[in-house]
């Protein structure tokens, strides 16, 4: 089953449409992925990306294609 998240900024469950990976450690490992929705990345912008790691793997935007997926036919 899928779980809808919250957003980092405002704690609502949303569909976000931004992620950012939070890196940590002696090896650059993945430790939690966070997302905002899009009234935060309004306001307060979007995630930058972690120093040291390629921005690439550190944030980005999402996309929702849902109905390009059948299910608004």
């Amino acid at each position: 089953m899928l779980t809808m998240p919250k957003c980092h900024d405002c704690g609502k469950f949303c569909r976000p449409v931004e992620w950012q990976m939070i890196y940590s450690g002696a090896l650059p490992e993945p430790q939690e992925e966070i997302y905002k929705c899009t009234s935060c990345v309004e306001r307060h912008g979007s995630f930058e990306p972690q120093p040291g790691i390629k921005p690439e793997h550190s944030c980005g935007h999402l996309t929702h294609n849902a109905l390009a997926q059948g299910r608004g036919d």
